[in-house]
């Protein structure tokens, strides 16, 4: 149940707020240039929080946009179950399906490969 407080904006809605504040700022960080001793490192993350920020948002195609990019080369397993989780939810099975095995196919790197089985059960259960 979701309670009411007086702090609430005009909107009705303090998080829809929030979110739309956090894509900004998300977006503006993609953006924002590394400082030269970060400029080999991975935007990776901050993109994979955009996404999942557009998953909820119920933009799927959207959330996928915003990583396809990353997930053309070697990635982190949880960028790609984020890529994987807004394909399965745009109907793009395949797509889903070959980013899960992608990122299970390195046990070693994956802290979190019991996910990838879970969500390539209901991706091949859809497909």
């Amino acid at each position: 149940m979701l309670c009411a407080s007086g702090n609430q904006s005009d909107s009705g809605n303090s998080a829809v707020d929030a979110r739309g504040i956090s894509e900004k700022y998300l977006r503006k960080a993609l953006n924002f240039p590394w400082k030269r001793e970060k400029a080999r490192q991975s935007k990776g993350f901050i993109a994979e929080r955009l996404a999942r920020l557009l998953i909820t948002k119920k933009d799927f195609t959207g959330a996928m946009n915003v990583l396809e990019n990353i997930v053309k080369g070697k990635t982190d397993y949880y960028i790609r179950y984020t890529y994987a989780l807004a394909a399965y939810r745009a109907g793009k099975f395949t797509d889903a399906k070959n980013q899960l095995e992608q990122a299970m196919s390195y046990p070693k790197a994956n802290k979190d490969i019991g996910t990838g089985y879970y969500m390539l059960y209901y991706v091949m259960k859809s497909h």
